[in-house]
């Protein structure tokens, strides 16, 4: 699977349709080629690294701490969707890799 078809497959299932609040960092962190390390704000998995999430989390909902996990933003995401929010990179892919 290529980068922009793994970053597009999980902005289209969490992105919502219609957006009240726009949220808009730099780029996704570069990940150095490696599946274990990518960081994105609509992958389902959540590490102490997804600042971001836990901030926009912490910040709309007061959730804190938040526990990581494989799946552990899936509610969250799925509230974010719901909300309308959205999380936007103004470079899709990590800008090293441009």
């Amino acid at each position: 699977m290529s980068d922009e078809h793994w970053y597009a497959e999980r902005r289209a299932r969490w992105q919502p349709d219609r957006v009240c609040l726009l949220l808009v960092a730099e780029s996704a962190p570069d990940d150095d080629g490696d599946l274990a390390n990518r960081r994105f704000f609509y992958d389902q998995t959540l590490t102490s690294k997804d600042g971001l999430f836990h901030e926009v989390v912490r910040a709309l909902y007061g959730a804190s701490p938040l526990a990581s996990g494989p799946n552990a933003k899936t509610l969250w995401l799925a509230r974010l969707k719901a909300a309308p929010v959205a999380g936007e990179r103004i470079v899709v892919l990590p800008r090293t890799r441009l």
